[in-house]
Order: structure tokens, then sequence, then C-alpha cells
């Protein structure tokens, strides 16, 4: 007996029981095809009530994964530009050496504003300044002597003071962040003789 029979559709040899052509796809009895229509259409009312719940999870959880990914990329973003901050701060050395080369520059700017008008603390300076040995190390040395710098380090910037008889809390002279060293001394913020006056 034979077990396989011709599909009407396409031609193609098929078992006997098939309701359907494994080949064209075609049914081959209308009871099969109303089974097949049915699946299908309680298959379409199961999909259709389901997928805005779907469509909704799948919305949230991409909006979350969005706004996940953004926070990271955030927290990246600024995590590195502090640590570009904390790792740029200036050295000790840099800011000492910066108030160092203002005070020279606030000598000289005095000097020369004052040089028909020398005090006794100024005369004393313009004789170190103007003679042809002066140098900024002998004025450097004279500053040292009288006045500390305090350098004040914290996690993103530094701070530089001079403190001084004038100044026990030290007035800040000095700025520096991202590498960048920002004096601004002037000539009230440090003393250069030993007087016990007030005023330079």
């Amino acid at each position: 007996m034979d077990d396989t029979k011709q599909c009407p559709y396409c031609g193609e040899t098929i078992k006997a029981a098939a309701k359907k052509c494994r080949h064209c796809g075609e049914f081959l009895t209308d009871e099969a095809r109303r089974e097949a229509e049915q699946r299908k259409s309680s298959a379409n009312s199961t999909y259709a009530e389901t997928p805005p719940a779907t469509v909704m999870d799948s919305d949230a959880a991409g909006c979350a994964m969005l706004s996940g990914c953004s926070l990271i990329a955030v927290a990246v973003v600024v995590g590195a530009i502090v640590a570009l901050l904390h790792f740029t701060v200036p050295s000790d050395e840099r800011m000492e050496r910066a108030i160092e080369k203002d005070v020279y520059s606030c000598v000289e700017d005095e000097v020369s504003t004052y040089s028909g008008l020398f005090g006794d603390e100024l005369g004393a300076l313009a004789d170190l300044v103007m003679s042809a040995n002066a140098t900024e190390k002998t004025v450097t040395d004279a500053f040292r002597s009288l006045n500390e710098i305090s350098i004040e380090r914290s996690f993103l910037w530094t701070e530089g003071k001079i403190k001084n008889r004038n100044s026990v809390e030290g007035e800040t002279v000095c700025f520096g962040i991202l590498g960048i060293v920002i004096p601004y001394v002037t000539w009230d913020d440090f003393v250069l003789s030993e007087d016990n006056s007030d005023e330079q």
C-alpha cells in the first residue's frame, strides 16, 4: 500500500494523510484551511491585546536604559574634568616662584615710580635695584627674610599667601588652577624693612 500521493497544486510527492503540502504550503482540505485560519485569527486577537503593554514596557525599558547611559556619560565627563583639575594643580614651587617674581616686579615698579622721592625703606631698595649688581635674587632674599609664603592646597586649586608682621593671617596673593599660576601681589602685601611701623 502506498503512503504517498501527489499534491494537486504543485505535483510534488507528499504523505497521503497530509493536510498541507510541505513544498508549496497549500492546504489540501477545507477543514485544515479553517483550522489554520482560526489559529491565525486567535493569535492576532491575542497579539492585538498584548502589544500595547509590551510596547510600553519596551519603551519604558529603552528610556530607562537611555537615562542610565546618559547618567553614566555625565558621570564620566564630570569625573574626567575633576581628574584634570586635580592633576593639573600647580606645584608649591611654581606658586612660590610666581609670587617672588611678582614681588620683584612690584619693587621695580615702585622704584621707577618714586625714583626721585626715596623714603627710608624705598631708599635701601632703590640702592639694591638700581645698582649694577642688583638681581632678582637680592630682592627675593630681602623679601624672604621678612615675609613667609604659605601655600594652601585644595583638591582642585592652590592659593598662595604672604604672611608678615602686617598680616599674620596672610594676604592671598596668588591662585593656581589647571596648571596656570596667577599672581596678583601688590606693594602693600609685603614688607622689606625691619622697621616696626605699619607703613612701608
